[in-house]
């Protein structure tokens, strides 16, 4: 079931950071109150606006 949550919840905060920026401020809190560790919160964050990153670099060829 956790994982669903993450997967709604990842749909939902990529769609506003990409229209508005900001979806780390939806994931990692929902990720903290899933009973992930804190070290893995923050990982998990890091890599999500890493390959959010490189996606809008290659979209626009830099």
């Amino acid at each position: 079931m956790e994982c669903v949550i993450l997967f709604f919840t990842g749909i939902v905060a990529t769609t506003i950071g990409t229209l508005s920026g900001s979806g780390g401020f939806i994931n990692f809190p929902m990720i903290i109150l899933l009973g992930i560790p804190v070290h893995s919160a923050i990982g998990a964050n890091k890599d999500s606006n890493t390959f959010s990153i490189k996606g809008h670099l290659q979209e626009r060829n830099l």
